[in-house]
């Protein structure tokens, strides 16, 4: 008696997320909040002179691309595994569980990562409410929360109820996506709201009264620029190629990674040549618009000379902040006295990271799905649960790898030395550019028997095929570079050189 090919007839999986749905999937996942928070005090100091907008458009226009071919792949294909199923249907699957083995790896990192930064969400929102009601003793719990073995304890509770919310099934989440956006939404708009409709002068007023019990200074803002100007920092002219310069950042830290996740779910879909490009195109405008807007607004409230002078630095004596990317949120409190506002925004940069975090959870859960019902890994990784149909077997291995990366991160460091995940997912996703460029060929009648948006040809030449080269050769102008950075680096820290420690010092003429 011959041996099934799959592990059995039907995935179990369900076919419940609509367009809506994937769309605000992909929009959780790509996270504007985490975005907002990070390129906010970040990219001006890695790129001194950059115009946001400038290398935003560009960097666009290269993340659709990618968008449309993975809409295309997804139609083509529409099975749960992304690009474990493409790469191999069209290279081989030993590439393609190679591929999507490292993307895994990535997740588990990812969800120990995300968790982290729901604690932090948090921490920062206590500090921001006890900094705006003068409550020393809520700034101490805010800070106190993000020390490691607090964090590590409070990151493994959260990836435990990410893990009950997703082994509650798609049906569930879905309920759970629009109650979370409505949240979102709330948080989102008091944000833009309140540093759009504060003055950049009331904004230094209040700063100064609440860090002068902290710094012991009357002009904390002005102090810290100065200390600044010392050192020799200062605001550069806005340079549209230091902006061309910033598209690696912009491209892989502010659009790639999340907006597309929904094909990872590619089972679960209701007609995905519908659907799949409204949930990643969709998800890719709102989230550009967003951050876009959250950047503007940041910089005229706070000013790119504070900025640049406290980001440099790393931080000034005597503040009562804890990481210093999440700063973004911190200044809400200096903003406004208001604390209903301030727990609003709190509360939905809290649920813009839960949501990251079961997103990308659920991509994990997927992929190890797909590989078991394929038979590479044992089967009883693909059992799905009769009642909520969903495959708990895989939901618990990830969030197992993910507790495992809480400790890595929280109390080792190691992540900081071997880790690098968006590293991870550049190369993964360059990888996938080739399945769109071989698929129309090698799988000739699969192709031919595809949605008509799939099908789509210019000059006799699949489009699909067209995307697929545009995408690889921008993958490789980023990765080219990146592995030459990288390798120089680890070649300089074995000769006892730290060449980030480079970045501190202005250079010698």
């Amino acid at each position: 008696m011959a041996i099934p090919t799959f592990t059995r007839k039907a995935t179990g999986l369900v076919r419940a997320f609509s367009a809506f749905d994937t769309l605000l999937l992909n929009l959780y996942a790509v996270n504007a909040a985490i975005v907002i928070a990070f390129a906010n005090m970040v990219m001006p100091v890695m790129y001194p002179g950059v115009h946001y907008g400038i290398g935003l458009i560009v960097a666009l226009a290269v993340t659709i691309v990618s968008g449309v071919m993975y809409a295309q792949l997804s139609a083509a294909m529409p099975r749960s595994g992304g690009d474990y199923v493409y790469l191999s249907h069209t290279l081989s699957p030993a590439i393609g569980f190679m591929a999507s083995g490292a993307l895994v790896i990535g997740m588990f990192y990812w969800i120990g990562l995300v968790s982290s930064f729901v604690v932090q969400s948090i921490g920062t929102t206590a500090v921001s409410l006890g900094l705006s009601s003068g409550n020393s003793g809520l700034v101490s719990w805010g800070a106190q929360a993000t020390q490691p073995m607090n964090l590590f304890i409070l990151s493994i509770i959260t990836i435990v109820l990410a893990m009950i919310f997703i082994t509650l099934g798609t049906r569930f989440l879905k309920v759970l996506f629009k109650i979370m956006l409505v949240l979102a939404i709330i948080g989102t708009c008091t944000t833009l709201a309140v540093f759009s409709l504060t003055s950049h002068a009331a904004f230094v007023a209040n700063f100064n009264a609440q860090m002068q019990p902290y710094t012991n200074l009357a002009d904390t803002f002005t102090a810290i620029i100065a200390a600044a100007k010392e050192k020799g920092i200062a605001v550069v002219p806005t340079s549209v190629n230091v902006s061309l310069m910033a598209l690696p950042f912009i491209q892989i830290q502010c659009l790639s990674l999340g907006f597309q996740f929904s094909v990872y779910m590619g089972g679960e879909v209701k007609t995905p040549s519908k659907s799949q490009p409204i949930g990643i195109l969709g998800s890719l405008a709102v989230h550009t618009a967003l951050i876009y807007l959250g950047y503007v607004a940041f910089e005229n409230l706070v000013s790119k000379e504070f900025v640049i002078s406290l980001a440099s630095m790393g931080g000034f004596q005597g503040l009562p902040f804890g990481t210093l990317y999440y700063l973004t949120y911190t200044y809400t409190s200096m903003a406004t006295n208001n604390v209903i506002a301030i727990a609003l925004i709190g509360i939905g940069f809290l649920v813009w990271q839960v949501m990251c975090l079961i997103t990308g959870y659920m991509t994990g859960t997927r992929i190890l799905f797909s590989w078991s019902f394929n038979r590479v890994v044992p089967e009883s990784i693909a059992k799905v649960s009769n009642k909520f149909h969903s495959p708990w077997v895989a939901t618990l291995i990830m969030g197992i790898g993910g507790m495992i990366f809480v400790y890595i991160t929280a109390l080792t460091p190691f992540a900081s030395y071997v880790l690098n995940y968006v590293i991870i997912f550049v190369i993964f996703f360059f990888i996938g550019g080739f399945a769109a460029i071989v698929f129309p060929w090698k799988k000739k009648d699969l192709f031919e028997a595809s949605p008509s948006m799939v099908k789509k040809r210019v000059a006799g030449i699949p489009l699909m095929s067209i995307l697929g080269v545009v995408y690889v050769f921008t993958a490789s102008v980023y990765i080219i570079p990146l592995a030459i950075y990288l390798i120089s680096k680890v070649i300089r820290k074995n000769q006892g050189i730290d060449i980030d420690m480079l970045w501190k010092e202005i250079p010698p003429e």
